[in-house]
């Protein structure tokens, strides 16, 4: 107690600066431990237990609660950069694979710009395109029986080569490339923008105005609203193929002149202005409305 009352003590290992300031007295229950100093605090009014602040006196030793500081900043920055790489990678996983269930997601605005930028194509010399009102009754959207009225029609056409009923065709659409071969000939080879991701391609082959031909229809999520719209010759020449939107495209009918594309308000009238090829060799020709094989 002596030695608490004076603040003298009895072997110090630590050196000792002399100076005029006297120095700071000591509280009952102030300790001096090893390392560390005990200081009272600035209000003399304090508590006993709270008067005494530990400190650490060496120079050398960075404070501890500076230490949690920058220790917790650079673990809140560390779970924020991984959180951002797993949501990266899964973005990117989302976007290769088509994302989203049943088509919920929305392409990326790069391929959907891209797919609006794809310029239509038309063979003058062969077919002509009138585009006009719609006069007759609206026609329902049904995407899975959009090819039901031509006389050979397949509805699902995907990676796996598909036999089309009635011809020697085969068809398959892969990696957004559309193919048919006759025999084990490709016929056609065709690529659809990276949208037309989500559903396998439509068929239909029929003939009108004496020339067979062969179209194919295939669509984009709901959330992008876009139609692919293809027609060929039985031997393999394009047609007619362009990027239409949903309101563009709700049923397609073949005519005795040509193929009408219906729309929500307007109707897309392909007439074949001559014979553009022979009848094909893989399938007797048939009639528009003629029964399936």
């Amino acid at each position: 107690m002596e030695y608490i009352r004076t603040g003298l003590r009895p072997h110090d290992p630590l050196p000792r600066i002399t100076s005029a300031k006297p120095r700071a007295r000591l509280y009952e229950n102030e300790s001096r431990t090893r390392r560390c100093w005990v200081r009272p605090t600035s209000c003399r009014y304090a508590h006993p237990s709270a008067r005494c602040t530990p400190m650490e006196y060496s120079p050398w030793v960075v404070p501890r609660t500076l230490t949690f500081g920058i220790r917790n900043i650079i673990m809140k920055a560390y779970d924020i950069a991984i959180t951002c790489v797993f949501l990266c990678l899964g973005l990117i996983g989302c976007d290769y694979i088509g994302g989203g269930v049943a088509g919920a997601s929305s392409d990326p605005p790069w391929q959907v710009k891209a797919a609006k930028r794809y310029v239509e194509s038309v063979a003058t010399n062969e077919i002509s395109v009138v585009l006009s009102p719609l006069k007759e009754e609206q026609p329902p959207q049904l995407f899975e029986e959009i090819m039901d009225k031509f006389p050979i029609h397949e509805g699902h056409i995907d990676a796996e080569w598909t036999p089309v009923i009635g011809t020697c065709f085969n068809a398959r659409y892969r990696e957004h490339r559309f193919e048919l071969r006759e025999d084990n000939t490709v016929i056609i080879s065709d690529t659809l923008p990276k949208i037309f991701n989500m559903h396998p391609v439509r068929l239909g082959i029929g003939t009108v105005a004496s020339t067979p031909v062969i179209m194919i229809v295939n669509k984009s999520r709901s959330s992008t609203g876009l139609y692919f719209v293809g027609l060929y010759t039985a031997k393999g020449s394009p047609l007619y193929r362009a990027v239409l939107g949903a309101g563009q495209v709700w049923d397609i009918q073949p005519s005795d002149t040509g193929i009408n594309i219906l729309g929500h308000s307007e109707i897309r009238s392909i007439s074949i202005k001559q014979q553009a090829e022979q009848a094909g060799p893989g399938y007797p020709p048939q009639g528009v409305g003629s029964p399936d094989p």
